[in-house]
């Protein structure tokens, strides 16, 4: 059984967790995508409209996500 995500909207981190980027610089490429997509500050970049942006696919994104959402381990 595959597991989805219900949300739609890509987040700093889901940038983060996919790329390896500091924090800082997640929040400079989503605000490069709200540029580009003529979207407003409030606006949300959705997970469809990063994968067009920069030309990835939408399963290896949502992979990252679930992968990066799993909860950590921590070794005594």
């Amino acid at each position: 059984m595959e597991r989805t995500i219900a949300r739609q909207v890509i987040t700093a981190r889901d940038i983060q967790l996919f790329f390896g980027k500091g924090q800082r610089m997640s929040y400079k490429m989503i605000a490069e995508m709200r540029k580009h997509f003529d979207k407003e500050k409030h606006q949300p970049v959705t997970i469809e409209e990063f994968c067009t942006y920069f030309k990835v696919k939408r399963e290896e994104v949502y992979q990252a996500i679930l992968m990066g959402n799993k909860p950590q381990i921590q070794s005594k």
